[in-house]
């Protein structure tokens, strides 16, 4: 299916042979649809990759969120793919910090660091939660957006100190709006 619609829009994209390009100087704007169909099929075939499909939907998540006022349903896929990150970041997380925890034995193992020099691996920063925060937040959907945060300070995504902060922000804004 993504295939056919890949290939339709493709199709549309590229100037048919009777047509005559001419050269400019003005440098040309990637085509966020186009791109957003490499990045579905991409998410269609990355499999069970965490660390893969994570990064596909914070390019989704990115390029959606640009169109939200020009675009109908930019929003709701946004979010959708928000939920969608939100919802396997367990697996992400567990990934990555193996990942990296490799990383650091290679280096270790052939003399690049020394013992000492290991580190903690964190999470980097994960943008859905943020993005979705600031959604739910616009929408007025404020215990959702308490919601998100509080998922985010769980999983290790944020700060205590900085998701609690937030939450702060968002209950005041809450009672305000309930009057």
């Amino acid at each position: 299916m993504i295939d056919k619609i890949l290939k339709s829009v493709l199709a549309v994209l590229n100037p048919s042979p009777k047509v005559e390009v001419v050269e400019s100087n003005v440098p040309s704007q990637p085509n966020s649809l186009s791109e957003e169909l490499m990045l579905m099929k991409s998410l269609s075939s990355c499999g069970d990759n965490p660390i893969e499909r994570h990064f596909i939907y914070n390019q989704l998540i990115d390029i959606l969120y640009k169109q939200r006022n020009s675009r109908d349903d930019a929003l709701e896929l946004c979010i959708k793919y928000c939920i969608e990150d939100i919802d396997r970041i367990e697996a992400f997380k567990v990934a990555y910090i193996k990942e990296y925890e490799g990383i650091q034995d290679n280096l270790i193992a052939s003399g690049y660091k020394s013992q000492k020099d290991r580190y903690e691996v964190t999470l980097p920063r994960i943008p859905s939660f943020s993005r979705l925060r600031i959604i739910y937040e616009k929408q007025g959907k404020y215990r959702e957006a308490i919601q998100v945060c509080g998922r985010a300070i769980e999983v290790g995504a944020w700060d205590i100190e900085a998701g609690n902060e937030q939450i702060s922000k968002l209950i005041k804004k809450m009672k305000k709006a309930e009057g």
